[in-house]
């Protein structure tokens, strides 16, 4: 049970924020009960921002399928992180400096 913030959903369906705050803020009243013939499932936050601070979040599973496939997707893996060369003399400096304690002849 996923929850995604509507600006992100509304970026996905190609609509406005506002629109589709809009559309949230009347489901979660109860004045109606879907959007795109999908029954969203809205939850209601206190924040910052917005009317009075009140923020709407949508449960993925409750979006139409279109929108469901687009953020159930695997993201794509992060690649190998960049080993950089580092002289040696460098890091010796480094951790003689960092690695005695408070009051060391190095620090001082």
């Amino acid at each position: 049970m996923t929850e995604t913030v509507l600006w992100m959903v509304a970026a996905a369906a190609g609509v406005s924020r506002r629109a589709l705050e809009i559309a949230a803020s009347k489901i979660a009243a109860g004045k109606a009960n879907s959007w795109r013939g999908a029954p969203l499932v809205i939850e209601t936050l206190k924040g910052r921002g917005g009317k009075s601070g009140v923020q709407y979040q949508v449960r993925v599973d409750s979006l139409p399928a279109d929108l469901q496939s687009h953020f159930n997707a695997p993201s794509k893996p992060l690649p190998a992180p960049i080993k950089l060369p580092v002289k040696a003399a460098k890091v010796a400096a480094i951790q003689a400096t960092f690695g005695e304690g408070d009051g060391s002849p190095a620090k001082t």
